[in-house]
């Protein structure tokens, strides 16, 4: 028998708990536009099917599953799809989490609490950040060599060059 697919997902639903919907969420973080649609384009292995997901449904999975497996998709999703599309939820949802996951743990905490992206708050998160990326070997060794803070055109450019790498390979 195989052992059933889960994935905790407190942290990210606690972090979607003030959005309502997918936009909301793509207008204060514009990263994870690509996340969404990276998690919704993904091919899990066997997976045949030509339909495309729902973005809001994703959304709404990944904001009302603490915990991510077929069975909660079901009941979140009020038995509306099929197994194989509970499934696909299911995996995508999972994928999805553990990148947004990754995404918020690169916030500064006051942008995580706020949703507000300061100048200061970047600047206290570029060393642990600069060694988070030297250490997953993002292909450069800090985030001066991207250009100097003071060059972009807001707050928010420059918090989001520094959550990801700028070929945004991460996700």
């Amino acid at each position: 028998m195989n052992k059933p697919k889960h994935l905790d997902n407190r942290t990210v639903s606690e972090f979607l708990q003030p959005y309502l919907t997918c936009a909301e969420l793509v207008d204060d973080y514009p990263r994870m536009d690509d996340i969404f649609s990276g998690a919704l384009a993904a091919k899990t292995p066997g997976d045949s099917s030509t339909r495309t997901l729902s973005r809001g449904t994703l959304f709404h999975v990944l904001r009302a599953c603490a915990d991510i497996t077929t069975a909660e998709v079901e009941r979140v999703t009020h038995g509306r799809y099929k197994p194989s599309t509970l499934a696909a939820y299911a995996g995508r949802a999972r994928l999805a989490s553990l990148a947004i996951a990754r995404y918020v743990e690169h916030l500064p905490p006051s942008s995580a609490a706020t949703h507000e992206w300061e100048e200061e708050d970047a600047a206290e998160a570029l060393p642990a950040i600069d060694a988070s990326a030297s250490a997953s070997g993002a292909g450069y060794d800090s985030l001066s060599e991207m250009g100097p803070p003071g060059e972009r055109s807001s707050a928010r450019a420059l918090l989001e060059s520094l959550c990801c790498d700028p070929d945004h390979s991460n996700f």
